[in-house]
């Protein structure tokens, strides 16, 4: 795919079929425009990595209140040093970080804890079930822990796609 701007995506020949499917998609949506296009059309190869289908579930570490400002803000939005820090994951720091199991999320979160025992306090000692679809935006494939990464697009209400919001036990 190639970004050409305002949210237009061209399919290129060595796109996959569900890239395809999600470009012509998204086009039938007008304007449909990712958050935070301008940034990732900056990055090289970022927006290629997207076009993965979406499963029946999504789960992510939230705040206790359902309406936290933090709760589906990029980290390059919360935490803007780690461009500089970490340049090779900037695609992934303008992504919202999902998993695709509650068990999954909860091994990650366990690691993470052990690493920074404050983690929770930062990111929200809660979780919630999401029910994404291809409207709401796109996603990269999961890694072998079921770890993705989520781009909304600029209309998307992601606690609209909310069907469970409960305390993350580890």
């Amino acid at each position: 795919m190639v970004d050409r701007g305002k949210g237009n995506m061209e399919i290129q020949a060595n796109d996959s079929p569900n890239q395809k499917q999600l470009v012509a998609d998204g086009q039938k949506k007008a304007n449909t425009m990712l958050k935070h296009q301008a940034e990732l059309s900056a990055l090289t190869d970022c927006l290629s990595q997207l076009g993965h289908q979406f499963n029946s579930f999504a789960y992510r570490v939230v705040h206790g209140a359902l309406n936290h400002p933090d709760n589906y803000l990029p980290q390059a939005v919360l935490k803007p040093a780690r461009l500089n820090s970490t340049p090779h994951l900037c695609c992934s720091l303008w992504g919202l970080s999902m998993f695709e199991t509650r068990d999954q999320l909860a091994r990650r979160m366990k690691k993470n804890v052990k690493n920074s025992p404050n983690f929770l306090k930062l990111v929200g000692d809660h979780y919630v079930c999401l029910s994404l679809k291809s409207s709401h935006g796109l996603r990269t494939p999961s890694s072998k822990h079921g770890h993705f990464d989520f781009y909304p697009y600029t209309d998307c209400d992601v606690n609209s796609a909310v069907i469970e919001h409960a305390p993350l036990t580890l």
